[in-house]
C-alpha cells in the first residue's frame, strides 16, 4: 500500500519538479514474493505482485497524473 496520502503537502512541489524536469530517479518495486521471503513480518495486500521499495511520493504523483511517466 502506498502511505503517501493525496493531502500529503511535499506531492505539489515534487509534481511541479517532475513536470519541469521529469522523473530523474525511478521508483524502485520487488516482487511480493521476494518481498516476503525476506520480509515475512511486513505483511503486504495479497492482491500485490509488486512493493514499492523506494519512492512513495513519485508513485502517488503517477496515480494522480496519467500523463505522467516513470522512467
Amino acid at each position: 500500500d502506498n502511505p503517501v496520502t493525496r493531502e500529503d503537502e511535499k506531492l505539489p512541489p515534487l509534481r511541479a519538479s517532475i513536470e519541469a524536469m521529469g522523473m530523474l530517479k525511478p521508483i524502485l518495486v520487488t516482487p511480493r514474493a521476494t518481498w516476503m521471503s525476506t520480509n515475512p513480518d511486513k505483511p503486504v495486500r495479497e492482491d500485490a505482485e509488486w512493493v514499492n521499495i523506494d519512492g512513495h511520493r513519485r508513485l502517488a504523483i503517477l496515480d494522480l497524473d496519467p500523463r505522467a511517466t516513470q522512467p
